[in-house]
């Protein structure tokens, strides 16, 4: 069959169940009203003051905010990348991303990024781009908030993308095309996104009924019920005097009472069993925390807890995290690319924002160095040599950095270690014609032989035949 297929180009659908301009109505699943948007930003602003939820939050965002980020040059001019690097105020992935001087222009993106994290607990977070025009050159100025208890209304088109947004009081439409929008889980156009507190808001609500329940009982129970029995044949007023004494008694350090010939007092506490009031306040914690696949948090309290299923609840949440992270970089994304098209067109290739695992890394040890240095996973250099030294808080060298690491050759009496070859030899010799072998990690008596187990507790660990060299190489 000749031909192929006409491409559609014109959309026939829409993204909302109703067709209109406005997102304020669209969210038909949900029951509750203070959950509908813009109620829910309310309420989701009283939530994030729970202390279980508190915890939850920090548990994502911490590690979310201390995560790598850099600008990712692959495929790219390096004038795009410097450019698009220096206003977000990000490192290029690749290069020296120590802090440099203090920054007078473009954005502080830890600040950007702390508050993007907002549209977790709010659905979305959008922010306003702003551009100044400097050296014939668009450059982001600004990258403002527009929170979201200040947006009256979300502009959708006749599909259902949306269009731009309204403010209180401000009657200008701020469009689409100027917005960094995060949303959490958008379904359709429902760009106010759904909250991770959502499937917390029950239990939230119990939890705050039953801890006040649980103060007035300990107001009301916590010292007993006072009684005065009035004397056998005590008249109606008697009785009445009695009721009064009962009620006048007050818990103090000095409190006392006085009672008249024939009247007897006792505090009678509660009999019975009573609701365990804090057992279900634990129970509606760990909902709140297993919702967000935070259950790490509770593992004090659980009668389960243990070193592996720890590890593999953090597992769990740190993949949680990093999807997190993944979303937001492709809405970073999308501003680069704007970046870009404002001063090179829409040809140009646009750079792309990575933000790393936000997991723990690998805990760094001397002996972890020692074996990766020994299988010639990993060669002694003069960065190496710095990092060891910031890492476990050693003194700078006080020899040029060339000294260290650029010869592997300890001496041509010596074999290479078994097994591995030498950087950029196939036969396991340097350049020079001798074997190599890298040099170890370790602190002890650079001129002692120990047959190649090094001295017990001195850091050291020499291969047979071999002298032991310290850190340094000497």
């Amino acid at each position: 069959m000749a031909g192929h297929p006409t491409a559609p180009t014109r959309e026939l659908g829409y993204l909302s169940d109703v067709y209109g301009v406005s997102v304020q109505y669209v969210d038909t699943l949900e029951q509750i009203a203070d959950l509908t948007w813009p109620l829910s930003v309310r309420t989701y602003a009283q939530m994030r003051h729970d202390p279980q939820l508190t915890a939850v939050m920090n548990a994502y965002t911490l590690p979310l905010r201390q995560a790598p980020k850099h600008v990712d040059p692959s495929g790219c001019r390096d004038e795009v990348v410097q450019q698009v690097a220096d206003d977000l105020g990000l490192p290029i992935l690749g290069s020296d991303d120590k802090p440099g001087p203090a920054r007078r222009r473009g954005i502080n993106f830890n600040d950007h990024f702390r508050l993007a994290l907002l549209h977790l607990i709010y659905g979305h977070m959008p922010f306003e781009e702003c551009y100044e025009i400097r050296d014939g050159k668009a450059r982001l100025s600004s990258l403002n908030e527009r929170m979201p208890q200040t947006i009256r209304d979300m502009k959708l088109e006749p599909n259902g993308a949306l269009k731009g947004i309204q403010q209180n009081f401000d009657d200008s439409i701020i469009p689409a095309n100027r917005l960094v929008w995060y949303s959490r889980d958008r379904e359709g156009a429902m760009y106010q996104g759904r909250s991770m507190f959502r499937p917390a808001y029950g239990a939230w609500l119990l939890k705050h009924e039953a801890w006040r329940i649980m103060a007035t009982s300990s107001r009301r129970f916590g010292m007993g019920v006072p009684s005065v029995t009035a004397p056998a044949g005590a008249t109606p007023a008697m009785v009445t005097e009695a009721s009064k004494l009962a009620t006048s008694i007050r818990v103090g350090d000095e409190a006392g009472v006085g009672l008249p010939a024939g009247y007897s007092l006792s505090i009678t506490g509660m009999t019975g069993s009573a609701p365990d009031t804090m057992g279900f306040i634990r129970y509606l914690d760990s909902q709140i925390a297993q919702m967000a696949l935070a259950s790490v948090l509770n593992l004090d309290a659980s009668p389960n807890g243990s070193r592996a299923l720890g590890d593999v609840l953090v597992n769990l949440m740190l993949l949680s995290l990093n999807s997190i992270g993944g979303e937001m970089a492709s809405e970073l994304e999308k501003l680069t690319v704007r970046m870009v098209d404002y001063n090179w067109g829409e040809d140009e290739p646009a750079p792309r924002v990575v933000i790393g695992d936000a997991g723990s890394r690998p805990e760094v040890t001397a002996t972890s160095l020692m074996e990766l240095v020994r299988y010639g996973a990993l060669v002694p250099d003069p960065a190496l040599d710095a990092y060891i030294r910031e890492r476990w808080q050693l003194p700078d060298r006080e020899t040029p950095d060339e000294a260290v690491g650029t010869d592997l050759v300890p001496g041509a009496d010596q074999p290479a270690v078994p097994g591995t070859k030498a950087p950029g030899s196939k036969t396991g010799k340097s350049q020079t014609g001798k074997s190599q072998t890298p040099k170890n990690i370790g602190q002890g008596d650079p001129t002692s032989k120990d047959g190649g187990t090094g001295s017990p507790g001195n850091g050291n660990a020499s291969l047979p035949g071999q002298q032991s060299t310290d850190v340094n190489g000497q």
